[in-house]
């Protein structure tokens, strides 16, 4: 399993609840499917522009502390495409100096594939996964801060 991590910064709102977190990945998806797009650098002058669709199933659950809720995400990809299906969980919280509020995505995916997906994942891979990510981040972030959600 390969673990998958990421922060985006939210701009125009002190945080978000569960709640207002599961209705903007929902705006986000616009149905089942989202439209992933990845703007990922490889090497220092190749970049790669890859759009894809997955089926995303979203839900409320407990973080492995069964503490907190957070928001749950799992995506398939469509199509026959060799890649990876993600599980992760999106929640609002302070960054690790404790300074910005930011939204995270924590979780993992086996890549397909076998040995030879494995060493795609190590070499360029996971550069994908966390460009994904990101760019899903953000997408939430910017719903967040339109509605202006000040909750947490």
């Amino acid at each position: 399993m390969t673990t998958l991590f990421a922060e985006e910064p939210l701009r125009g709102t002190s945080g978000a609840n569960p709640a207002a977190i599961e209705r903007a990945i929902r705006t986000v998806l616009a149905g089942e499917s989202l439209l992933v797009r990845v703007p990922a650098h490889v090497g220092a002058r190749a970049e790669v522009d890859l759009t894809y669709r997955v089926r995303c199933v979203v839900w409320r659950g407990r973080d492995a502390s069964r503490l907190n809720e957070v928001v749950k995400v799992e995506w398939y990809p469509g199509g026959g495409v060799p890649l990876p299906k993600l599980r992760a969980s999106v929640e609002s919280d302070w960054n690790d100096d404790g300074t910005v509020r930011v939204l995270r995505l924590e979780g993992g995916y086996e890549p397909p594939g076998g040995e030879l997906g494995h060493a795609f994942d190590v070499e360029l891979g996971h550069r994908i996964a966390e460009a994904s990510a990101h760019d899903f981040l953000r997408r939430i972030a910017g719903e967040l801060s339109a509605a202006k959600v000040n909750d947490v």
